[in-house]
């Protein structure tokens, strides 16, 4: 339908699943931007990497934390580790057929950044967290491209979370003044601007904060 529509080229941010951009027609140029080297950046400036700890809270999400860690490395000079929650099915002390969350890797004493693509209602950052600092983790913030919050009880949840808080980008609307203080939102215009900028110019927009750039 969009390319019937006239649509040349099509420029993406940080799809759920990259697979998804191969359902535009070929001959399409599908751009796919990632905030992460953006949001590594914002985490190294306020929080440092003393004592840090990136944590992805599922295996989907493991790929995702671990260019983040790899960011962080490249700004600080520093080895930053990294964990990660797995599901397995539970033999006791959940019902059959329940998943239990189990923490691979170590936290006590770290402050921890936890690190997913999108926040909606929030389960799975919330859990997460408690998880953490069930195993000792001195600190946490939490980092998501996508901040939906489904409903007015997320954004208490989170403000009532043992988080520090919770960084998301800008890529949904919020009303101003309708984020509680522990929810902050991070702007990606300069990004988006600038991969239309390449665009517009034919140039290349793969660059764009590649680490492979210097």
């Amino acid at each position: 339908m969009f390319t019937t529509m006239g649509v040349s080229s099509v420029i993406c941010m940080d799809l759920h699943n990259d697979s998804l951009r191969g359902f535009w027609d070929n001959g399409v140029p599908v751009d796919h931007l990632q905030p992460v080297p953006v949001a590594a950046a914002w985490f190294y400036e306020e929080v440092g990497v003393e004592d840090l700890c990136v944590v992805a809270p599922h295996e989907g999400q493991v790929a995702r934390a671990s260019d983040f860690r790899k960011r962080l490395q490249k700004l600080s000079g520093v080895d930053v580790p990294m964990a990660f929650v797995s599901k397995s099915r539970s033999h006791h002390g959940t019902r059959e057929g329940e998943y239990e969350p189990i923490l691979v890797g170590e936290v006590k004493g770290k402050t921890v950044i936890i690190v997913d693509d999108i926040i909606s209602s929030g389960n799975t950052m919330l859990k997460v967290n408690e998880l953490l600092h069930d195993a000792g983790c001195s600190k946490s913030y939490g980092y998501a491209t996508h901040g939906l919050f489904s409903s007015p009880t997320v954004l208490k949840e989170f403000s009532e979370s043992s988080m520090e808080y919770v960084l998301v980008t800008n890529t949904v609307y919020h009303k101003k003044g309708s984020l509680p203080e522990k929810v902050k939102q991070l702007s990606v215009a300069p990004l988006v601007a600038e991969a239309v900028a390449r665009t517009v110019g034919k140039r290349s927009v793969s660059g764009i904060l590649n680490e492979e750039d210097e």
